[in-house]
């Protein structure tokens, strides 16, 4: 499947875009950020932008996957993206 054909799928599955109820490392979503990754983003703004595939994943040292509702994530090429919110994630 396509990145564009994931992308329009994803769409037309969940409109509104909703959360998964937990993020599973390593697998890819959608980014589409919440208001509050809009207003403080706590990542690279120049890397992702809505409607991105990023995949999530664990950083050494940092707190784990869905503590506090947060997450990392990076980009398709595997460049490290920052700290979003779980919100922000659209199962694909």
């Amino acid at each position: 499947m396509t990145t564009t054909a994931m992308i329009v799928s994803a769409k037309r599955k969940q409109y509104p875009p909703t959360a998964p109820k937990h993020i599973v490392v390593g697998r890819m979503y959608l980014f589409y950020p919440t208001f509050m990754d809009r207003t403080s983003p706590q990542y690279d703004i120049t890397l992702v932008k809505p409607w991105h595939i990023v995949t999530a994943i664990e950083r050494p040292g940092a707190s784990k996957t869905n503590f506090g509702g947060q997450c990392h994530i990076e980009s398709l090429s595997g460049h490290y993206i920052g700290r979003i919110s779980c919100n922000s994630l659209i199962d694909i």
